[in-house]
């Protein structure tokens, strides 16, 4: 779900998804792929998505 939303709060409007693909992707019917880094100005860094990757990980097995 948080690569869902990180997909969603990119910095430039034509990466974010559609709305059917982001349902979609919540539903589990489409494959949610890592988003694009972000600029330096968007507030998240890849450690916090790795972090968040890692505790999902713990949640698959």
């Amino acid at each position: 779900m948080v690569k869902v939303g990180l997909w969603c709060v990119q910095d430039e409007p034509a990466l974010c998804p559609s709305m059917k693909t982001m349902v979609m992707m919540l539903e589990g019917i489409t494959d949610v792929s890592i988003p694009p880094c972000p600029t330096s100005s968007s507030g998240w860094s890849w450690s916090i998505l790795l972090l968040f990757e890692a505790h999902s990980n713990l949640f698959d097995a």
